[in-house]
């Protein structure tokens, strides 16, 4: 019994004299997005996203592949229905993150702190934000929407999917789904031809 309390006693005075930096937990990370704001309609088809964060320090994922307590840098998805570290922009400046040629319509941004090896914080450090895209006035037009896009087709077996192949012509554009391989190709060039006259 007097050894479990001389232990327990010399435990004790070794944590009680170590610096307050190993005793201590790091403070938890904090992420605040700043814009685009949830449900804010913007007239434009370029997004910034403005973020502010606490308690974590942004480093470049390529040069420092150790995790270290409270930095890494942030994951963001724009659109993505299945995000994975595989489909994230991957970001470590303190600037904003530009979105370029947004369409127009609605969108879901989900931006996540992640460590340096892009494993999630647990708990999770992340913020989903929905917000709608418009035209800006005088605008001559907006770019199209992937969802507004036709989608590739798969057969009528559940086989491989079909390859769309877009055509154009003065009149207007067209849209062929026709099947892989030789024939398919020989099959689009004929409807090509057919459709201009």
């Amino acid at each position: 019994m007097n050894k479990i309390l001389w232990v327990l006693i010399l435990v004790g005075v070794i944590t009680l004299s170590l610096p307050p930096e190993f005793v201590q937990a790091a403070p938890v990370p904090l992420l605040k997005i700043d814009g685009p704001m949830d449900g804010q309609v913007i007239d434009s088809f370029v997004v910034d996203l403005n973020f502010a964060l606490k308690n974590f320090t942004l480093k470049d994922f390529k040069q420092l592949l150790k995790n270290n307590p409270n930095q890494g840098h942030l994951h963001i998805w724009l659109d993505q229905d299945s995000p994975t570290k595989d489909n994230a922009i991957m970001y470590y400046k303190s600037s904003p993150y530009t979105f370029a040629d947004v369409p127009s319509g609605k969108h879901t941004l989900i931006v996540e702190l992640v460590n340096n090896d892009h494993t999630s914080f647990d708990p999770q450090i992340v913020q989903t934000i929905k917000f709608e895209t418009k035209a800006p006035a005088g605008s001559e037009a907006a770019p199209v929407k992937p969802s507004d896009t036709p989608k590739v087709a798969t057969s009528k077996s559940g086989g491989a999917p079909v390859d769309p192949v877009a055509l154009s012509s003065s009149s207007g554009g067209y849209v062929l789904y026709l099947g892989t391989g030789i024939g398919a190709l020989i099959i689009g060039l004929l409807g090509v031809l057919l459709l201009r006259r």
